[in-house]
């Protein structure tokens, strides 16, 4: 992987990209589907304070 996007001065690498049907640690035992898991590192290159949350 390794692709890098730039948005302003942070940057999101995409280190990994899985596939999985079992969510239930993070949603409860109703889910269906198929989920995409990214595992991405943010650099903050600036001199501003940045948050990032991974509850979506």
């Amino acid at each position: 992987m390794g692709e890098t996007i730039k948005l302003g001065d942070v940057e999101f690498t995409v280190n990994e990209i899985t596939t999985t049907k079992n969510v239930v640690e993070e949603f409860g035992s109703n889910t269906q589907g198929t989920y995409l898991l990214a595992n991405v590192t943010v650099t903050n290159k600036g001199n501003e304070t940045i948050t990032t949350d991974t509850s979506f």
